[in-house]
């Protein structure tokens, strides 16, 4: 069945002297699989979020959701949307749903 798997981010600046400086690098995995590298947006604003974006061809059964940080600042999972099923605040680095 084809998705669109919506995944909201946000960053956890551990140096406070600079703000989502460059170099906040980051890799979101689905069941151990890649599904994208990325470096987090410096130009965000303090209040906005990245949403990542992506269709995917999913059976009926359980998956995750890994965020793998690269750098000191921690990129985390705020929202997850699934088609229509949204999940809010979950301000993490994994997540985990199914499709039935």
């Amino acid at each position: 069945m084809e998705v669109l798997l919506r995944i909201r981010l946000d960053i956890r600046i551990i140096d406070v002297t600079n703000f989502k400086y460059p170099g906040a690098k980051y890799r979101i995995y689905l069941n151990d699989f890649m599904l994208t590298e990325r470096f987090y947006p410096e130009d965000l604003i303090k209040n906005e979020q990245l949403e990542e974006n992506i269709f995917l061809n999913l059976e009926n059964k359980k998956y995750e959701i890994n965020i793998e940080n690269l750098t000191n600042n921690r990129i985390f999972i705020t929202d997850v949307a699934v088609d229509n099923s949204i999940s809010r605040d979950i301000n993490d680095f994994t997540y985990s749903f199914e499709i039935k």
